[in-house]
């Protein structure tokens, strides 16, 4: 199977006018079809946002819009399809809540429980942040120790290593309340999809992705998956073509 085309787009261009753009060279375009591609943009405004240009840009005739969906979404059906949804996932607002009164019984935050609630939160996006890194053993009891990690200087191993301490720590009492979350869900389905690609009813003509900037591991292999059901798969990147473009971006550093 081919790798999807990587399509660079100015920043000064707007990426929406660009697929549809792009849409409009699907064969049943000119009749106001484009129920043949699939677009995965990185939020529900973005796809509000594509569909009512291209509702736009038929002046008033019929459409048939292609499927606008996010990569949650998409994954969340590509669950369903695998058997992956069985599970009961709690909402991602409850998780923090749960976790923080456990938190504030521990003997380093018995002195400031008030702190808890907002650990809390800072504790389970560090959860989710490992793990659709595919970095769990940070969070594994038995995991390396913190003079082992890259970056970490001799001189900060002692902080590093208690501060690592405290979140595995925090992440087994995570995994009494929750033992299964929406995260495990997109890792297990990363690895479903990997083994077996998904099998659409009907393969997508064209397959777009645009509009995402810094993605973790996870996420960026359910995204391949999905332009992987399309004939002709399109991943849009930003880039810096014009001068002052290319000045704002020399600015950045290699983070």
């Amino acid at each position: 199977m081919a790798p999807p085309r990587v399509i660079p787009v100015p920043f000064a261009t707007d990426t929406l006018d660009q697929l549809a753009a792009d849409l409009s060279a699907l064969p049943g375009a000119a009749g106001g079809d484009l129920a043949a591609a699939l677009v995965l943009l990185p939020g529900s405004r973005a796809c509000r946002d594509l569909g009512h240009l291209l509702l736009e840009r038929a002046a008033g005739g019929v459409v048939l819009l292609p499927r606008i969906v996010t990569p949650t979404r998409w994954a969340l059906e590509m669950a369903t399809a695998t058997g992956l949804d069985a599970d009961r996932i709690p909402d991602d607002r409850l998780r923090p809540l749960v976790l923080a009164p456990r938190l504030a019984r521990l003997p380093w935050l018995a002195e400031r429980p008030e702190s808890a609630p907002g650990l809390a939160r800072e504790l389970v996006a560090f959860f989710d942040e490992a793990r659709l890194a595919e970095r769990p053993e940070l969070l594994d009891a038995d995991g390396p120790d913190a003079a082992s990690l890259p970056g970490v200087r001799p001189a900060e191993a002692p902080v590093v290593a208690q501060d690592l301490a405290r979140v595995r720590e925090a992440w087994r009492l995570y995994r009494e309340v929750v033992p299964r979350d929406g995260v495990d869900r997109l890792v297990d389905l990363s690895r479903a999809l990997r083994r077996q690609p998904p099998a659409p009813r009907q393969r997508p003509r064209m397959a777009l992705a645009a509009g995402f900037g810094r993605i973790d591991v996870v996420r960026g292999r359910l995204l391949r998956a999905a332009l992987d059901t399309g004939e002709d798969g399109r991943l849009y990147v930003p880039t810096a073509a014009a001068g002052l473009a290319r000045a704002f971006v020399a600015t950045w550093g290699r983070e």
